[in-house]
């Protein structure tokens, strides 16, 4: 499903149910939140990772890490520097129980993160449409990679799926995937390329920092 222009401009708007709500939310669910976890979602990894292999990746941001399902692909990978991005504290809390040597930034990624800025890759798994501006995102991630760097931003559901699925909850009813038109237009207009997307039982896309 592809958003006409309307709808676009709607996902850069601030969410309108509070950003409170949203954080209660997240911070309610967290302790069961690896139960929620489904095959899917590993399935989804696996093929991003066989897509954009971690072999030759020294530096990663994972953003919106959660409870942390994706960072045992990293340490397996043997990533150099691992950073990760999460807001919620009670997430943050699980993340500093599983992985205590975890560098992790207990921050929205919407903020300026403070480190070195040569990024091979930041992922931005499950997490894209809980942003309240989108904006940021792709203007941080600029600024962090790399030339020949890597921004992916994947979901473990189709978009129309996690569309559907988003609504049925109040506190992220609003938080919609755009469409493609979207994407193509911030990726130029911050300086990536080879932008390719994947929008079947499962969505990523993704593009290199010329």
């Amino acid at each position: 499903m592809v958003l006409g222009n309307t709808q676009i401009m709607k996902t850069l708007e601030v969410n309108k149910i509070s950003s409170g709500s949203k954080e209660l939310f997240f911070e309610q669910k967290a302790p069961i939140w690896d139960s929620r976890i489904r095959t899917s979602d590993y399935i989804a990894l696996e093929r991003i990772f066989r897509l954009y292999p971690l072999y030759s990746t020294n530096k990663i941001i994972d953003v919106g890490s959660g409870s942390g399902i994706a960072i045992p692909y990293y340490l397996r990978a043997g990533i150099s520097h691992l950073y990760s991005v999460e807001q919620c504290g009670a997430m943050v809390d699980i993340l500093r129980g599983k992985f205590p040597s975890l560098k992790i930034f207990h921050q929205s990624y919407l903020e300026p993160l403070d480190f070195n800025h040569d990024i091979d890759k930041i992922v931005i798994y499950n997490t894209f449409p809980h942003f309240d501006d989108f904006e940021p995102v792709f203007k941080n991630s600029a600024r962090y990679l790399k030339k020949g760097g890597m921004l992916i931003i994947a979901h473990s559901m189709d978009r129309r799926s996690l569309n559907l699925h988003h609504k049925k909850h109040r506190a992220v009813s609003e938080d919609i995937l755009p469409g493609d038109d979207f994407f193509r237009i911030k990726f130029a207009e911050y300086g990536f390329t080879k932008w390719r997307t994947v929008d079947r039982d499962w969505f990523y896309t993704a593009a290199e920092l010329s």
